[in-house]
């Protein structure tokens, strides 16, 4: 078998609209089965202006070639066509990365693919953010997951998950899982306390995204209970968040125990000069940190002082973000006369502070 990987190209040439019919008659005609990555988007749907056709000449491909990459994002897969994509799905036993995100395929549409996808145990990469999956997809999907077990990276963002639907994806997920995201699932502080009681068997993972949910101070609380016990925990996105001063204070506490953290979300979390002290005085104990980001937070003149005070510390951090918060001439001032004295820092941005 020639393992060679034949792309089907990202983008269309307005002046080639049926270059993509020579490439599938291509693919129809290789004498010996070939492992091929098939990449479809919105752009190819757009210029084709035939859903039907292309399900059904994929289709084709499908069974004289060995799909193991199949990207379909953003395609608005409408229900008459998850059918047209189950079958697609049925002929791809060696698939180990897919992407289905932006396409609206509902519990219906995770009900019927899940039927598929979980006689499979290959795949390492499964996106499907912003799908509509509420608890009952989320438990079709669970079915899925639980026979993934090299899976390195989850999407789910942008979902209706919630709390009981992140519980029962969280107990059947792989310790191999490098990369998770649950961003804007409306997920609560027991949807937190959930998470912590599975975080740390997850020995891999190195990026975890929570934004935009609604942990608040109560889920920051839990969470920081055992961030320490991360190992391997590079990028933690917590923004948008609800944490305020007791949340951003619980999450400072423990950076001394987060040796691998490298980037830290805290944006748009109603942080004041009371949270911004607790993160100063503990920037420096955190010993790979790189990137902090606390954009949009309600951070003034005190909370100020104290970051340029204790920048100094901080001989890791590069990128530090404090856009877009209530800080004055004088604060500014302080943190504009310390950056010359710290050497790692390569963007600082203190840009357009609202009045207090």
């Amino acid at each position: 078998m020639n393992d060679s990987n034949i792309f089907i190209i990202k983008q269309v040439n307005k002046d080639n609209k049926y270059w993509y019919k020579k490439m599938f008659k291509k693919m129809l005609n290789f004498e010996s089965k070939k492992n091929i990555e098939v990449i479809l988007n919105s752009r190819i749907l757009e210029v084709s202006n035939n859903k039907e056709l292309i399900f059904k000449e994929l289709y084709d491909i499908s069974l004289k070639n060995n799909i193991n990459k199949l990207n379909f994002k953003n395609i608005i897969i409408e229900y008459k066509y998850i059918d047209n994509l189950t079958l697609i799905l049925e002929q791809c036993p060696i698939l180990f990365h897919l992407d289905l995100s932006s396409n609206y395929l509902g519990d219906y549409g995770i009900d019927k693919i899940s039927r598929v996808l979980k006689q499979y145990s290959l795949i390492i990469y499964l996106d499907l953010s912003e799908n509509g999956i509420w608890y009952d997809g989320a438990e079709s999907l669970s079915e899925v997951i639980k026979q993934y077990t090299f899976i390195e990276y989850l999407n789910l963002s942008t979902n209706y998950l919630c709390d009981d639907g992140i519980l029962i994806i969280l107990q059947v997920i792989s310790p191999t899982i490098i990369y998770m995201n649950f961003s804007l699932n409306w997920i609560s502080n027991k949807g937190i306390e959930n998470l912590a009681n599975h975080i740390v068997q997850y020995n891999a993972l190195e990026s975890l995204n929570l934004s935009m949910n609604i942990i608040k101070a109560e889920g920051a609380q839990i969470l920081s209970q055992v961030l320490g016990k991360c190992n391997s925990l590079i990028h933690l996105d917590l923004g948008f968040n609800y944490l305020g001063n007791i949340g951003a204070e619980s999450i400072a506490n423990v950076l001394g125990q987060c040796y691998s953290l490298k980037s830290l979300y805290l944006n748009c979390n109603q942080i004041g000069d009371q949270g911004s002290k607790s993160i100063a005085k503990n920037l420096g104990k955190c010993p790979a940190l790189e990137f902090i980001n606390l954009s949009w937070n309600e951070i003034k003149e005190d909370g100020a002082m104290d970051l340029a005070e204790n920048l100094l510390n901080c001989w890791t951090l590069k990128y530090i973000n404090l856009s877009n918060n209530k800080i004055n001439k004088l604060g500014t001032n302080a943190l504009t006369k310390v950056h010359p004295f710290c050497p790692s820092i390569i963007y600082f941005d203190i840009s357009n502070q609202k009045k207090n």
